[in-house]
C-alpha cells in the first residue's frame, strides 16, 4: 500500500475583523504546510495588519504562494465563485457562512465554516 499527500490546490482564508492576526494564522499555517498556496481577504474593516502580513509573508515564500486580497464586500463573492479556486476556509457569521457555502456548492469546493456561536444559538431558538 502506497499512500500519497497530495495537495489540494489554491486556497482561500477569509478573516473577520476582530482578532485578525491570530485568525489569519490559523488559515496561513496549515494551508502553507500542506502544501496550498493561499490567498488571505481579510474585512474590509480590518486595520492594516493582515496587509502587512502578507507584505511580510511574501519576502519568504516563491511568487504566487502567499496574498492578500484586499476590497468591499464584492470581493468574498467573486472568490467563494471563482472556479479556480480549490478550498475556502471562512470565520464569520453564520448568515455569511450560509451565503459562502452556497456559493462554494457551485464549484463543488472544499469549505470550512467557522461560525458564530451567538447567532448559532439564536438561530436554533428561534
Amino acid at each position: 500500500v502506497v499512500v500519497r499527500y497530495v495537495p489540494l490546490g489554491i486556497t482561500v482564508g477569509i478573516v473577520p475583523w476582530n482578532y485578525p492576526v491570530m485568525l489569519a494564522c490559523g488559515k496561513i499555517a496549515p494551508s502553507l504546510l500542506t502544501g496550498n498556496p493561499i490567498i488571505l481577504k481579510p474585512s474590509p474593516f480590518t486595520p492594516y495588519c493582515n496587509l502587512k502580513l502578507a507584505e511580510l509573508g511574501m519576502r519568504f515564500f516563491p511568487p504566487g504562494v502567499f496574498q492578500a486580497l484586499s476590497g468591499d464586500d464584492h470581493l468574498g463573492p467573486w472568490c467563494t465563485a471563482h472556479p479556480g479556486i480549490d478550498k475556502i476556509s471562512f470565520t464569520g457569521s453564520t448568515a455569511t457562512g450560509k451565503k459562502v457555502m452556497e456559493s462554494a456548492s457551485k464549484t463543488l469546493k472544499r469549505v470550512t465554516l467557522e461560525l458564530s456561536v451567538n447567532q448559532l444559538l439564536q438561530i436554533g431558538h428561534g
